[in-house]
């Protein structure tokens, strides 16, 4: 039964990273194309961010880190495993590279709600 979930968790954390990359890339291109669409008209309109959805976004991208970070150095991966694994997690730190940037550009607005 471990056995098995030591070969779930790594695929649960790519899975969860690219679902990160698809909300942070939808987010992204919606700000370029309503600033892309609205620049002759006196300057683009942000792109909303949930403060909430951004937090819960840096909270559970830092605990699967750490988690993925961990079954790497104790979990005794098989080498398929240990690749989806360090693949997950170096998307998830590039994923929240992605999410900072995009909150420090003018394309996109923390707005709580």
């Amino acid at each position: 039964m471990i056995k098995i979930l030591k070969n779930i968790v790594p695929v649960g954390i790519l899975i969860a990273a690219l679902i990160q990359w698809y909300g942070i890339g939808e987010r992204t291109y919606h700000g370029w194309w309503m600033w892309y669409k609205f620049k002759d008209y006196g300057g683009g309109v942000p792109t909303d961010l949930s403060f909430e959805m951004t937090i819960i976004t840096y909270l559970l991208s830092a605990i699967l880190i750490s988690s993925g970070y961990y079954m790497h150095r104790h979990g005794k991966l098989n080498k398929l495993c240990a690749s989806i694994n360090i693949i997950a997690v170096f998307m998830l730190l590039i994923g929240l590279g992605w999410l900072s940037i995009l909150l420090a550009s003018p394309f996109a607005v923390l707005v709580k709600r």
